[in-house]
């Protein structure tokens, strides 16, 4: 069975509980500017206690995706990181729309201005405006992305990681079946037999200790297969 990564884990765990708060990734896309004051007030709030959202834990057994409450724990997980990152999603969401109010805002104003050269002030500053609102959502974007690009690298690591685990326990329950005998006296055999071809076509003659030896270890293979 695939093994889920326990900070994968614990994210989901406590992005269930912003949700309820209205905290959620979500969420915090479609507040207004007033909604998103107070979001930051509480998302600092849990910043300051973030053990009000409780600590996620992960059990020691071979399924690593369940959380426990038992004495018997591997990784104990806190919230911090998410809501870190929650008050800078909230951050550039409030920056974003702070720019376009203004651009709104200069648009009205240069629809009122008669006078020609206060108009093509206001057209610079609107030109500035939509450039700086560009950008905020150039930056986001990019956040974003760069996000999903470090998720999908942590999945593929996991999954080269969990792909080599399965072949270790291969390996293991296949040496766990042969005995370390039988492998000794498999490379032996390979090698005594390998030496008396070569002697038997190079015309060399083989010492009778050699001859002895692989009909030894052949036959202990013999008796083992009856066994």
């Amino acid at each position: 069975m695939s093994r889920v990564d326990p900070s994968e884990l614990a994210r989901a765990h406590f992005e269930e509980q912003l949700k309820r708060l209205d905290l959620g990734k979500d969420d915090i896309a479609k507040q207004s500017l007033d909604e998103l004051a107070r979001s930051l007030r509480d998302i600092n709030n849990l910043i300051g206690n973030p053990i009000s959202l409780g600590i996620f834990r992960i059990g020691g057994g071979s399924d690593q995706s369940l959380l426990v409450t038992k004495t018997e724990v591997t990784a104990e997980i806190g919230p911090l990181p998410l809501l870190l990152e929650r008050r800078k999603e909230i951050e550039g969401r409030i920056q974003q729309l702070d720019a376009e109010s203004r651009v709104a805002a200069i648009q009205e104003e240069i629809g009122e201005v008669e006078d020609t050269r206060k108009k093509e002030e206001l057209e610079e500053d609107l030109r500035a405006a939509k450039a700086e609102r560009d950008r905020l959502h150039a930056q986001i974007s990019d956040a974003e992305q760069r996000r999903e690009e470090e998720e999908a690298v942590t999945r593929r690591e996991q999954s080269r990681m969990e792909v080599q685990a399965r072949r270790a326990e291969i390996y293991q329950s296949w040496l766990a079946r042969e005995s370390m005998a039988s492998l000794i006296g498999g490379i032996l055999l390979l090698a005594f037999g390998v030496a008396l071809i070569v002697a038997m076509f190079t015309g060399t003659a083989v010492a009778n200790i050699l001859g002895n030896a692989f009909l030894l270890v052949l036959g202990y293979f013999f008796g083992q297969s009856t066994t």
